[in-house]
């Protein structure tokens, strides 16, 4: 599951409700984005440029056919506030999720949303109540704490869309479906059914309900899993979703195996137009550098972006994203995985630069030429995303005015060369730099 700590700050969800600090939802940086729409189908501009873009553009890049991004901003004090400030996010994010508490300025969710960024709040299971429990407002008489499998959660559900779409303009709901979010009592093994039933009265694409008032379009309904519960629930019910995300983490404590579960295989069973892989957001670095687990920055961000290329660009899957994105927020620039991988999914449909570094195999500029490089700091693992292969770059074209530092060890150690103009033959540096950087700083 994605974290077992999340579990100990869950509150009671009505109190955390009404406080607006969400922390009984599930799972799962500064500065404004410079990730913006030109019009849709034009030419893709430069990062700066792209700052000034309308939101009409974002909205109509967001309403257009593409991949999809979501994102989770987890407030749990483990990170900047600003990292998880939905104005902050990167502008092409599809979805933000709510997570273990908030951002509470709701002048900065209307910005986002201003953007065409729907805002969803994640909830464990066990949040629910069940219909005429002890914990149901309808029925404060109530002795019944544990459920049945013939039990509803109407009640539940349509106070989560009075909460969430009504009182706070937000935009939908995810639940995280993970044999640990369910406690036996409020929500069990063979009740949760029936919750996700409920729930899709009132979010997702089969839902009765009104509209949002943010989008004008129906809450959206997330069914948010990593694989530990019966898949069988699905069967018949996929349409009741607009996405299923999948927790495919290969970094930190999770359930999923790749040997056990192929990727084939997730997009097999949930379907190539709902399916969403996830990456472990915890294991991106810290504000102070640091890491959870040792390379677990560097595996994630690979991770992010063989499912942007691999699976998503090439139509097996319907989109990516990052539990807690927020963590991106410590790179350099802010957010520059989550943006790559959008770049990398949709081109020039979700603001790719036509501006950026670009290195080639052979001397003056000949040979395999890797694709535009943006600003930020690139381990090998994420230049290979661009098309770079380590101990091979013999030329590089820098535009007018960046700053190119190049390493010869992974993660910016060693020798360095320091490049602010088209630079056509490596060996003529000092030292020799020919078929030897290895990692990458863009200024």
């Amino acid at each position: 599951m994605k974290k077992n700590a999340f579990l100990t700050r869950v509150g009671l969800p009505m109190l955390c409700m009404l406080a607006l600090a969400l922390t009984s939802s599930c799972k799962k940086d500064s500065g404004n984005s410079a990730e913006k729409l030109q019009t849709l189908g034009a030419s893709k501009n430069s990062l700066k440029t792209q700052a000034a873009t309308s939101n009409a553009d974002l909205i109509a890049y967001k309403n257009s056919v593409h991949k999809i991004f979501v994102g989770f901003l987890v407030g749990d004090g483990a990170d900047p506030a600003a990292s998880y400030n939905p104005a902050n996010a990167p502008d092409s994010t599809d979805f933000l999720e709510f997570f273990a508490g908030n951002d509470a300025t709701r002048s900065h969710w209307r910005a986002a949303q201003a953007k065409g960024t729907r805002i969803v709040v994640c909830h464990f299971l066990q949040d629910a109540y069940f219909d005429g429990s002890s914990k149901d407002p309808a029925t404060p008489t109530s002795t019944k704490t544990v459920a049945s499998s013939t039990s509803t959660y109407d009640h539940w559900s349509q106070a989560m869309y009075n909460q969430h779409i009504v009182a706070d303009s937000l935009d939908g709901i995810d639940l995280d479906i993970e044999s640990g979010t369910i406690d036996n009592k409020n929500v069990t093994s063979s009740s949760y059914p029936n919750l996700l039933t409920s729930v899709a009265k009132w979010f997702g694409p089969n839902s009765t309900s009104a509209v949002t008032k943010s989008m004008g379009k129906k809450p959206v309904f997330f069914y948010d899993t990593d694989g530990s519960l019966d898949n069988n629930t699905l069967t018949g019910t996929k349409s009741n979703y607009d996405y299923i995300l999948f927790q495919s983490y290969t970094t930190g404590s999770h359930f999923w195996s790749s040997s056990s579960f192929p990727l084939s295989s997730i997009a097999s069973t949930y379907g190539s137009d709902k399916t969403i892989l996830l990456v472990n957001g915890d294991s991106f670095k810290h504000a102070d550098g640091t890491e959870d687990q040792s390379g677990g920055d560097a595996q994630a961000t690979s991770d992010l972006y063989s499912y942007a290329t691999n699976w998503a660009k090439t139509n097996k899957v319907a989109g990516v994203g990052a539990y807690r994105m927020s963590r991106d927020y410590n790179h350099t620039p802010p957010f520059i995985v989550s943006r790559n991988a959008i770049q990398l999914m949709n081109g020039s449909g979700s603001g790719t630069p036509t501006t950026g570094v670009t290195f080639y195999q052979n001397t003056n500029y000949g040979g395999t030429v890797t694709s535009l490089i943006p600003k930020g700091t690139y381990t090998l693992s994420q230049l290979q995303a661009y098309g770079f292969v380590d101990n091979w770059a013999s030329s590089v074209k820098v535009p007018s005015g960046w700053t190119v530092i190049m390493y010869i060890n992974d993660n910016f150690g060693g020798t360095s060369w320091t490049r602010t103009a088209n630079t056509p033959d490596f060996t003529t540096l000092s030292p020799n730099a020919n078929d030897k950087v290895t990692s990458v700083k863009i200024q």
